[in-house]
């Protein structure tokens, strides 16, 4: 409305009609967009969760196990998307920060994860 009203009225531009539709497809992209996305990544991507290590293989390269070791782990964020799925992004020292993404039972996961501190809180996560 705010693009027409600009357009029609006060004689401006008409390409400030696309203004609100770009907001519009940016808001979504930040919204639910990163839950879709998310989700079509997890059908391609495997993880395994041992007592020292969290293994990540890919599914388009299965010959290729990417290894984090757990006492390298040195932060651990998490994410709800609703009552039942959980997203962590884990940090380890000197390797790429790894997502885990769209777990529904994330209590089983973040069980076997080492204590870490919380810088902010000083808690451990």
């Amino acid at each position: 409305m705010v693009g027409y009203h600009l357009v029609v009225q006060d004689n401006l531009s008409r390409w400030l009609l696309a203004i609100p539709g770009v907001l519009i497809l940016v808001s979504f992209l930040i919204g639910p967009g990163q839950i879709m996305w998310a989700r079509i990544r997890w059908e391609n991507i495997f993880y395994a969760l041992t007592e020292q290590h969290l293994l990540v293989i890919q599914h388009r390269d299965r010959q290729r196990v990417q290894r984090y070791l757990l006492k390298n782990l040195i932060c651990c964020k998490k994410r709800k998307y609703g009552k039942n799925q959980v997203s962590y992004r884990l940090s380890f020292n000197d390797q790429r920060v790894v997502i885990v993404e769209c777990l529904e039972h994330s209590d089983l996961f973040s069980g076997h994860l080492p204590d870490i501190d919380d810088p902010v809180t000083g808690e451990s996560v």
